[in-house]
């Protein structure tokens, strides 16, 4: 006998997984204090990030999709003021700067968010602090925080390297950079990312080939560009040109930078000159990152597959056309549950041997009542 139960879920999906004693993953993304501080797209990249890590299983991340196993706890740090003032005319306040740098001692993940004003941001202890958390901790620095052209030169020494400059915004080519491939950390930063991809965004040169950063201790390249596709606007070509690099510390920390990040069509998927390719690279290629920065590789990784046979009642689920279809060897009724990632109980059925749900894309764990914990089922739903 088969049922078909529809319902719809009214709460949105959350990026922990269900039952989990682990903390969450406490990310903080810095988009700098005032009106106009920093990038032009700097708060539609944070919104954007935000609600990529609030619900990573509905953003068209690709497959093979990797979540902290306890979620995400986001905080937007730095909003922006009301006023109108321009960048360098209204610095922020002490007390700004001190709740800011106090922040940084209850998260796990710093995104420096495409701030190419830090120098005139902190200085002293505060750039002290910064440069501590990155050696102990995560840090994932977006585009044009390296536009800082030697300003803080230890951060520029984190980073790597400092910025050129770039030509006007168009399509190139991207491809994942082969030498450090056999790297577990290149592995899962590249997870579910194609081998090249073609889009628009605005391509950074720096004083350093991918060449000499790799010669560098423990920094390796994830990423680079193709040049022979773009036009470098009467700059040097860099032959081996890297577009993304990252770095461990002894201490813990890690450090991830990435040049991609500058348009907004590129977060958001909107727009006359976005695409899917652009979109889905850019934020795959960041919510990785993020991943990597907390230790998420080697703790409390959940890996999202379709579920396999239970060992009891031979209980199945698996995504269907139109939902979630679950199924039982027999024909004894039994309540099914259904969950969101962050633990909440979507949905309840009684389903009599075979059922269809009706579910939006996303990611559900699915149990028979009573055995949440022993016999739950993982399914995404395309």
């Amino acid at each position: 006998m088969t049922t078909r139960i529809p319902f719809r879920i009214a709460a949105l999906l959350g990026a922990a997984a269900a039952a989990s004693s682990a903390a969450p993953v406490r990310v903080g993304i810095f988009t700098g204090f005032g009106a106009t501080y920093g990038h032009t797209h700097i708060h539609t990249a944070a919104n954007a990030l935000r609600d990529i890590l609030v619900n990573p299983a509905g953003s068209g991340l690709g497959s093979g999709l990797v979540m902290a196993s306890a979620g995400f706890q986001v905080t937007r740090l730095g909003l922006p003021d009301s006023s109108s003032c321009r960048i360098l005319n209204c610095p922020p306040d002490a007390d700004r700067k001190a709740e800011f740098l106090a922040a940084l001692d209850s998260l796990d993940v710093l995104v420096l968010n495409n701030n190419s004003l830090l120098e005139h941001i902190f200085d002293g202890a505060g750039r002290e602090k910064i440069e501590a958390f990155a050696r102990r901790k995560g840090v994932v620095s977006l585009h044009a925080t390296l536009h800082m052209v030697g300003a803080w030169p230890s951060l520029d020494s984190l980073h790597g390297t400092t910025f050129n400059n770039h030509p006007v915004e168009q399509s190139g080519t991207v491809r994942l950079d082969p030498a450090s491939s056999g790297d577990a950390s290149w592995r899962f930063l590249n997870r579910g990312l194609p081998d090249t991809a073609r889009f628009m965004d605005e391509w950074l040169f720096y004083t350093s080939t991918g060449a000499q950063l790799r010669a560098r201790s423990g920094l390796k390249v994830s990423l680079n560009l193709k040049e022979d596709g773009i036009n470098p606007g009467g700059l040097a070509p860099m032959g081996d040109h890297p577009l993304a690099w990252y770095r461990a510390f002894p201490q813990g920390g890690r450090f991830f930078y990435t040049a991609l990040g500058h348009r907004a069509q590129n977060f958001t998927g909107t727009g006359s000159a976005a695409t899917p390719e652009g979109t889905q690279f850019t934020r795959r290629h960041i919510y990785n990152a993020i991943l990597w920065a907390a230790g998420v590789d080697s703790n409390g990784v959940v890996s999202v597959q379709p579920a396999a046979r239970a060992p009891d009642f031979g209980f199945t689920a698996r995504p269907d056309a139109g939902g979630l279809r679950v199924r039982f060897e027999d024909a004894v009724p039994r309540a099914v549950v259904v969950r969101a990632l962050d633990g909440r109980r979507a949905a309840r059925a009684v389903v009599r041997g075979e059922g269809l749900l009706a579910v939006p894309r996303g990611v559900y764990g699915v149990s028979v009542e009573g055995s949440e914990e022993a016999g739950a089922r993982r399914v995404a739903v395309p």
